[in-house]
């Protein structure tokens, strides 16, 4: 998922999110920079070697953060794969797979991200001021 996405999931269950708290829930896809490694902040066993010395409210952030991404990658009411894998269209890989040039087996996990992104696209046109409140 997306960084609004995180937060706004943030939201729905934290009443007084806190600036770290909110730092912590998009922290995890810090790793798509390359500036830190993915499994560090989504594998729980490196997650917890890695936060053991920060503040409890980025952690918590840090574990919103992946709650989400369980739903979205690995299972989502009671189906498996999660969300964004279960709901990608037949043909969305391929041409993913056409237009980035790229195998078919990374194509589909790069499919994911299209759907994320259009979840992404519908919650900030539905809910414009969520940030702010």
């Amino acid at each position: 998922m997306f960084f609004h996405t995180h937060y706004y999931h943030l939201k729905q269950h934290v009443s007084d999110v806190s600036p770290l708290m909110a730092f912590g829930c998009v922290l995890p896809d810090l790793s798509l920079t390359k500036i830190i490694n993915f499994d560090e902040l989504h594998k729980e066993k490196l997650l917890s070697e890695f936060i053991k010395n920060l503040d409890s409210d980025i952690e918590k952030g840090i574990r919103y953060h992946n709650t989400l991404d369980y739903y979205s990658h690995i299972r989502y009411q009671n189906n498996e794969p999660g969300f964004a894998y279960l709901n990608i269209p037949n043909k969305l890989p391929l041409l993913v797979e056409k237009s980035l040039g790229i195998e078919k087996k990374v194509a589909h996990v790069v499919a994911h991200n299209f759907i994320e992104a259009g979840l992404e696209f519908q919650l900030l046109n539905k809910i414009q001021s969520y940030l702010w409140n």
